[in-house]
């Protein structure tokens, strides 16, 4: 071998040799965020093993749910706005025929930190238990619309119902163990459903407008809104998400997503302020600030709000492949009738304008009166 090509071996094979175990070591190393799932493309979950909770205690027995609404597909504007941060649990009509109840329990060991006990106007005069638990420095978890707490819970709290729904601290600090009993609910008075609502910190949910839910006093709730279906192993968890839908088991392949934004698109929350610190529900005659529009797991476009009222558009097209202009023709979603049209125009990736109408069909243009301008 010449005597050249000796000295390059001699130089370049050492310096290959400590090049690939470089990139061996980053590879390994480095604390890439990662998706929840394929489909779950607006969330970033940055955990490792030593850190990751695991539920180990189901809250409700999954056979008397009928259904779950996804996070992300639950209301979506005015005071609803938050909403889309929490999984709705549907219990079967015959599970609780005559008021009955079904159990929810503990998922893991879990404190209680807050609580409300109060009077629910919808619900001919019953009262509601909103219970806010803390897992750890990372994790809450709430349940909304529970009917009964356990007496371990009434003792530090009160017995009797208020008149509004304000959060407040137990008189003393009460812990609960994975499997142990926390209350009972039928869900709502008419519709038999309840919520839940978890936030994690290392979960970090993404948004057109990132910086608006960072400045938020509310932003959390969207940022590191979380699944908690998520955190049972991946047996227990099959069996939650076989209940995912919107109106039915199945429609939905994952546990959703507050953000329905899509950077570009139509498809997601809009604001009345560009001013970025403003979240507060606002209303301008028929207009509502936040305003959602998105596709549903049951294949209806959702339009909330809008003249009081969330519209459901069956069929219509996915606001997530609008960058243009779209109008929806819109139904009262229980009597059916016509009622309309809302047509959307993006004027940039950060402006929206909206028209409405009450009556008529869509037009061939833009109307030039009667819409407002949102931002994301």
């Amino acid at each position: 071998m010449p005597k050249t090509r000796k000295v390059f071996l001699f130089i370049a094979l050492p310096l290959v040799i400590i090049f690939v175990a470089v990139i061996v070591w980053a590879t390994r190393n480095r604390a890439t965020p990662t998706r929840s799932s394929a489909t779950d493309t607006n969330q970033e979950v940055v955990k490792t093993d030593a850190t990751k909770t695991e539920f180990t205690a189901q809250i409700f027995d999954p056979l008397l749910i009928s259904h779950i609404a996804p996070l992300g597909e639950l209301n979506g504007g005015g005071s609803e706005w938050q909403a889309t941060t929490g999984v709705m649990i549907n219990i079967k009509p015959t599970v609780v025929t005559g008021d009955k109840m079904i159990d929810v329990f503990a998922p893991t060991a879990m404190t209680l930190e807050s609580y409300s006990y109060h009077k629910d106007p919808r619900s001919n005069g019953n009262a509601d238990w909103t219970l806010i638990f803390r897992v750890n420095q990372n994790i809450t978890i709430k349940f909304d619309h529970i009917t009964k707490a356990v007496d371990k819970i009434v003792a530090v709290t009160t017995s009797t119902p208020k008149d509004r729904s304000n959060e407040e601290a137990p008189r003393s600090k009460i812990s609960f163990e994975a499997g142990e009993l926390i209350a009972q609910t039928f869900g709502t008075k008419l519709a038999h459903n309840w919520n839940i609502y978890m936030t994690d910190k290392t979960v970090k949910n993404i948004f057109a407008n990132q910086e608006r839910y960072e400045k938020s006093q509310i932003g959390y709730r969207f940022i590191n809104g979380a699944c908690p279906f998520n955190y049972y192993e991946e047996s227990i968890n099959a069996g939650f998400i076989a209940l995912m839908g919107a109106t039915k088991a199945g429609q939905s392949p994952d546990c959703g997503n507050p953000s329905n934004d899509v950077p570009g698109m139509l498809s997601g929350t809009w604001f009345f302020d560009e001013q970025i610190e403003k979240t507060e529900e606002q209303l301008d005659g028929n207009f509502a600030s936040p305003l959602s529009i998105y596709k549903d797991s049951a294949n209806r476009v959702i339009i909330d709000l809008i003249a009081n009222t969330q519209f459901r558009v069956e069929g219509g097209i996915d606001p997530a492949t609008v960058s243009t202009e779209q109008c929806y023709g819109l139904a009262n979603r229980d009597s059916g009738r016509t009622s309309g049209y809302a047509y959307f125009k993006l004027v940039s990736p950060t402006v929206m304008k909206l028209a409405y109408s009450a009556s008529g069909s869509c037009p061939t243009s833009f109307p030039e009166t009667n819409n407002k301008t949102y931002y994301r």
